[in-house]
């Protein structure tokens, strides 16, 4: 018999919260995840939440109906509507995980939480059916819809994740939302689970399914917020934040730097570091670069087409840009690049422009989490700077934090020649010589190419050869010492070997 007065009003009004709390979150996802796709370029899968929508909102769709045409459902009913929302849920629980997954965010603790909802919603409602509590055809219609919460709780705390690693500003406003709007879905299920087994009326059963669905509005408002500060952050963002290879460029590379340093250049104008940024992008490297050129020059000028170019200005222009006073969010653009791909080349140029814009000493902080992003993802940064706008003592620190590199040939050393400078600069400082046999172990060469890089560095006048009888040991130059570290004290010793 149709319901009629209060209750046919209750049953309405919860239908229709029904189609907003169980449609509107995976609506607004579904956007959310385009325009997080459209302005950063993620692979977000947005697709998948409009097919989860079109299975979820099935749900209410069908039990309306049933419930305006006949004035209840069945169980049989019931059963097959839960399926269907628990098919569009783990839609939207998979497309949210894919997420995550694509930027390396791990669940954590939120996998354990996820697994307990799981089993407390399939068990409870199983031994309910079990001990005869409840029909078992109504006991898998609960199964199929604790499921359908938990997926949808798992998508929300998932959405909470995100925002750790995206938002740098009012973060904990967007993750609380995610947050507490997950916990109030855990309101509905059991709501339902306990007019099911308790068997109470039909009236406070809907009156029960009303409170439930309203808990849900609430969630859903909640994520909402969230949503929007996301979609906010994703436009004010609006770069290539995923590392695209350019064209390869078969010379042999000039620079050569080390992972998981910080370097700086004394240039008046980028030009230096411009050049490295391109050799380094242009020979199987991704990079990033920060700016006060107009990129599209820069891009232009050194044919870059796929390489990240921001502009640091407080101008509106077409270019992508960013405001010089906001150094949080440059952290989080190279944090959230990296994630991708840790063989990468940071460039920051004009560091004395965002020393102008804000402080030394916030700039000096900003250099210090950089530096802490770089040893733990093994990248290299490069900063350049014209000296001339800076004390002597505000130099001193930063060339505490970042290794100086203005002279090239330290840059264009290369990385196998480097090292065998650098471990005779050691040894020497030990107050040993080292001979061309111990370059050969050291680096595990022959002979032939311990040989060659040695005299390669002895015609740059970093290495001075002494030969004593039979003997030949390897000394540092006063212009080597500059470039791997300050000077050594030689008071002979060491290996031999023969001529």
């Amino acid at each position: 018999m149709p319901a009629s007065g209060t209750l046919s009003l209750v049953t309405t009004l919860t239908n229709i919260l029904g189609l907003v709390t169980w449609g509107f979150p995976l609506i607004s996802l579904a956007i959310l995840s385009y325009f997080i796709e459209y302005y950063t370029r993620f692979k977000t899968r947005w697709r998948l939440y409009f097919v989860a929508f079109i299975f979820t909102v099935t749900y209410p769709i069908l039990t309306s109906y049933y419930l305006i045409k006949y004035g209840e459902t069945t169980p049989e009913v019931q059963l097959f509507a839960s399926i269907v929302l628990l098919i569009g849920t783990l839609i939207a629980a998979y497309a949210s995980i894919e997420l995550l997954n694509f930027q390396k965010i791990r669940l954590g603790k939120t996998r354990l939480t996820i697994e307990v909802l799981a089993v407390a919603g399939i068990l409870t409602p199983l031994l309910a059916g079990l001990f005869g509590a409840t029909p078992l055809a109504n006991s898998w219609h609960l199964i199929a819809y604790n499921l359908a919460a938990v997926s949808m709780i798992l998508v929300f705390l998932t959405i909470g994740k995100l925002t750790q690693n995206y938002i740098p500003r009012y973060r904990l406003l967007a993750y609380s939302s995610a947050r507490l709007g997950s916990i109030l879905l855990i309101v509905d299920p059991v709501l339902v689970n306990y007019t099911y087994v308790t068997a109470v009326g039909l009236g406070l059963k809907y009156l029960l399914r009303l409170v439930g669905v309203i808990a849900q509005c609430f969630a859903t408002f909640l994520l909402l917020i969230t949503v929007i500060i996301l979609t906010l952050e994703a436009q004010a963002r609006g770069i290539h934040l995923i590392p695209l290879g350019e064209r390869k460029d078969k010379k042999p590379m000039k620079y050569q730097l080390h992972k998981g340093f910080g370097y700086l250049i004394r240039e008046e104008t980028p030009a230096k570091s411009t050049e490295i940024f391109t050799e380094y992008v242009t020979h199987q490297h991704h990079g990033l670069m920060f700016t006060r050129l107009q990129p599209s020059r820069i891009r232009q000028t050194h044919g870059l087409r796929t390489t990240p170019v921001l502009w640091m200005t407080n101008a509106k222009t077409d270019e992508k840009t960013v405001r010089p006073k906001d150094l949080d969010r440059i952290i989080y653009i190279i944090d959230d690049f990296l994630r991708f791909d840790t063989d990468s080349l940071v460039v920051i140029q004009r560091l004395d422009y965002l020393i102008t814009e804000n402080d030394f000493n916030t700039v000096l902080k900003f250099i210090h989490q950089l530096n802490d992003i770089v040893t733990s993802r093994k990248c290299i940064l490069l900063v350049s700077l014209d000296a001339s706008t800076l004390a002597r003592e505000k130099m001193a620190l930063l060339a505490q934090e970042l290794e100086d590199i203005t002279d090239a040939d330290k840059i264009a050393l290369g990385e196998p020649l480097y090292s065998v400078l650098l471990f005779v600069h050691t040894e020497n400082r030990r107050r040993k010589m080292p001979s061309f046999k111990s370059i050969t172990r050291k680096f595990l060469i022959t002979k032939t190419t311990a040989r060659k890089r040695i005299y390669e560095l002895e015609e740059k006048g970093m290495l001075r050869i002494s030969t004593q009888g039979r003997y030949k040991f390897l000394e540092v130059t006063d212009k080597g010492r500059t470039i791997v570290g300050g000077p050594a004290s030689i008071v002979g010793g060491g290996e031999n070997e023969e001529k």
